[in-house]
């Protein structure tokens, strides 16, 4: 099993009663299952609840550059943990240990159990949807938000908080220079669904998505214009600015169905943490950034065109 997918397939497949909180519940038993050093299940609880967070031998668990300074802030409320800031290292913010006498398991379910919010979530770069072209040039990221930007954890929702099933994936798009404006996971009752910012933002995530052509089996990926369902013909999608990314899983709606579509999602936004491909992506976005587009259908086909022959250029060179 690849180290970051869940056990999916242990026992008989059970469906999900509706809630706001299901999928949350789901990861959280499957984290609470695992097995392995302390480290790995901290890493594993801290990437499941969206967290750039980054396993490196021997020195630890560690929060990656381009986390939001709230991650800081809604970890120390942890009482398990001990976060130690690192200022003088290029790649990593923050070190995150276990406080030692501390239960582990309880800390992994603070971790995972993270107020989230109700429905669609975590205005990153509103007001969506702008196609000021000048504005998106001049992006050197996306939209940075934070996992939870919580005060106190004595509370079920907190407002812009991004839900558990989908936080990675939001996070991780940031890297790869793509602003996102509104999430949901779905709560298990739909599909998990990313809104963007700018018309080229969901052009270039779906530019990503297909360069990268991960085996993602137990998900599909619906890129749709204006709210309309996701077409093949890119020419037709794109009559209207882009609007929504939607994630369903393929079989049906049960525990395994949405555990394994949820960990579809994490292994695409996983991939997009590698230093040396946000660094392939940035090159490529740069050579796209030559040439100037509108938000016409006729430039947002020409603009997905050019965004899949430069990425297929750079991810060569790697």
């Amino acid at each position: 099993m690849a180290e970051n997918a869940l056990s999916h397939d242990a026992g008989r497949p059970r469906h999900v009663s509706a809630g706001s909180s299901a999928s949350q519940r789901l990861i959280l038993q499957a984290v609470l299952e695992r097995t392995g050093a302390n480290d790995d299940l901290l890493c594993q609880a801290l990437l499941w609840r969206g967290f750039l967070a980054i396993k490196s031998r021997p020195s630890g668990v560690w929060l990656a550059k381009g986390s939001h300074a709230g991650d800081l802030q809604v970890l120390t409320l942890i009482d398990g943990l001990v976060i130690k800031e690192e200022v003088s290292h290029s790649d990593y913010l923050a070190r995150v240990t276990l406080r030692p006498g501390c239960p582990v398991p309880d800390t992994l379910r603070a971790i995972v159990s993270l107020p989230h919010n109700r429905g669609m979530t975590g205005r990153g770069a509103a007001p969506y949807l702008n196609a000021d072209w000048t504005r998106y040039a001049n992006m050197l990221w996306g939209a940075k938000v934070p996992v939870c930007p919580a005060s106190r954890l004595d509370v079920r929702f907190v407002p812009d908080a991004l839900d558990t099933g989908i936080a990675l994936l939001v996070k991780t798009f940031s890297l790869a220079r793509v602003a996102t404006a509104l999430s949901c996971d779905g709560h298990c009752r739909g599909p998990a669904e990313i809104m963007f910012h700018f018309p080229w933002d969901i052009l270039w995530a779906q530019a990503v998505f297909n360069a990268l052509n991960l085996p993602l089996l137990h998900s599909r990926w619906e890129w749709c214009g204006n709210g309309e369902e996701g077409q093949d013909d890119v020419s037709a999608q794109w009559q209207q600015p882009a609007d929504t990314l939607r994630i369903y899983p393929v079989r049906g709606r049960t525990e395994h169905d949405w555990l394994a579509m949820f960990s579809d999602v994490q292994r695409f936004a996983r991939t997009l943490m590698n230093p040396e491909l946000i660094d392939t992506i940035g090159r490529a976005r740069q050579a796209v950034l030559e040439h100037r587009y509108d938000a016409t259908p006729e430039s947002l086909v020409l603009f997905y065109t050019r965004a899949q022959a430069c990425l297929a250029d750079s991810m060569q060179g790697r």
